[in-house]
């Protein structure tokens, strides 16, 4: 949905920043005289602050915390507080993916394949920011066996499991997951035993 208003967005986004705001504060600092490709690059800088700024927050993000919402079956209410929980972390991840992407775009992209190239990006940004921003709904925690516990991992019947949660902690839940199947493989090969 956001790809779409992008495509109405950026070129008027992109025609009011030309460089003309970075060069009048350049001539009141005492700069005279900028090469074209000087202004160019001042341009770039400008969508660039402008899109990251100004339009991720008060457009992108609100539509990705709705659409997501409802997609999880969140109320109203849930969502405002997932958009609150979740929106510094996500933007520092976006300024810190986008400002390059966007920069190199604007600066070196013709201005015909920067919206193609910024939707290629964006998919790529969707993925971490769907991984980032997890699940809304956790599911029910596993219960803790022989010590271990279980808070974030679900353990399917068939043996396999996933996480919920923050990444960092993945690995150390995948960890006490495979312990767990350990455990249990450990118990059922013992009760075999007692009934051969």
């Amino acid at each position: 949905c956001y790809r779409a208003v992008q495509q109405f967005t950026y070129p008027p986004m992109m025609k009011v920043c030309s460089g003309k705001f970075s060069t009048s504060a350049l001539a009141a600092l005492g700069a005279t005289s900028l090469s074209t490709d000087q202004i160019h690059i001042l341009a770039s800088i400008e969508q660039t602050l402008v899109s990251q700024l100004v339009i991720i927050p008060t457009l992108y993000y609100p539509v990705f915390f709705a659409v997501t919402g409802a997609v999880q079956g969140l109320t109203v209410d849930q969502t405002v507080t997932r958009a609150k929980e979740s929106f510094v972390p996500l933007m520092k991840r976006n300024l810190q993916f986008w400002i390059p992407v966007q920069f190199f775009a604007f600066a070196f992209v013709e201005e015909n394949l920067q919206i193609p190239i910024l939707i290629v990006c964006g998919l790529v940004w969707t993925i971490i920011l769907s991984v980032a921003a997890g699940a809304a709904k956790e599911a029910p925690a596993v219960e803790e066996e022989d010590g271990l516990a279980m808070d974030n991992v679900v353990l399917q019947e068939d043996g396999a499991y996933y996480t919920l949660g923050d990444p960092e902690t993945e690995m150390k839940n995948i960890d006490v997951a495979e312990r767990l199947r350990r455990l249990t493989r450990t118990k059922e090969e013992e009760s075999d035993k007692v009934y051969k």
